[in-house]
């Protein structure tokens, strides 16, 4: 259905809360990139202390052959600490080793579950030959549910998953509001898998000031795309706020589109 068809109301307010969900990843997009990019920078600086190595570079890592730090042979008495354990690389050695450069990806694979909030990160998303090389392989396994694996950066990544990373990354988690994240979720939820494509205008007016609110907590105060989005999202509860303008239909449509193309 082309967006310049919609003539019924409450389907045209379903296409605003999709304009909103667009909205609300391009305010979340900068500050998680940020976050991850110095996070990751710590976390690698503290794995080659460790390993005792002069660059993170290995690439010979991947979910089925590497075994965490805490299984590797000289500290078999540490006990795992994934949730839940039989998910563990460790509950299955035979075939898996410790990373050859020093144990450096090992050791990534066991900060990255301390960094979960509920210690169970989703490592299926992640592509661990480039753990050395992109941020963004750490990142995905803040991610819930899998399906993520070929998402190679923060710019390709929906709204959902950034607010599973904000959720599931204990320091960034930190730092917000939890039940207001967790309200966004499901709000973009029902939004995403609604069947009839229908709202009705309070419903999308409620779901527009829940994308507010996340994008006015404090982390996210004196971010330029944050700002930029709340304006922006802002402008939309105005009656004048227009949903047939050509901008916001072509713009809504292009994103929505390639966001359910990923999501399939």
């Amino acid at each position: 259905m082309a967006l310049h068809q919609v003539t019924n109301s409450e389907v045209r307010h379903w296409t605003k809360g999709c304009l909103a969900i667009r909205l609300l990843k391009d305010g979340l997009t900068s500050y998680v990139k940020s976050e991850i990019e110095h996070q990751y920078a710590v976390v690698v600086k503290t794995i080659k202390t460790r390993s005792k190595i002069s660059a993170f570079s290995c690439s010979s890592c991947n979910i089925q052959n590497l075994l965490p730090y805490h299984a590797c042979s000289e500290r078999e008495t540490q006990s795992c600490f994934q949730k839940p354990s039989n998910m563990c690389n460790c509950a299955k050695k035979h075939g898996k080793r410790k990373c050859p450069q020093g144990g450096a990806c090992s050791l990534m694979y066991d900060y990255t579950i301390k960094e979960h909030f509920h210690s169970s990160p989703t490592f299926q998303n992640s592509d661990l030959r480039k753990w050395s090389t992109n941020n963004w392989e750490y990142a995905k396994c803040f991610i819930s549910g899998s399906g993520k694996f070929g998402v190679t950066d923060v710019f390709d990544t929906d709204s959902a998953g950034l607010l599973s990373i904000c959720l599931n990354n204990h320091s960034i988690r930190s730092q917000f509001e939890v039940s207001i994240l967790e309200q966004a979720i499901q709000v973009r939820n029902d939004i995403f898998h609604s069947g009839s494509h229908q709202l009705q205008n309070d419903v999308v007016q409620g779901y527009i000031d829940m994308f507010l609110a996340v994008l006015r907590q404090p982390p996210l105060l004196c971010n330029h795309e944050a700002k930029d989005a709340v304006m922006k999202l802002a402008s939309m509860r105005e009656p004048r706020f227009c949903d047939c303008f050509e901008g916001h239909r072509a713009y809504a449509q292009r994103n929505f589109d390639n966001s359910r193309c990923r999501n399939k």
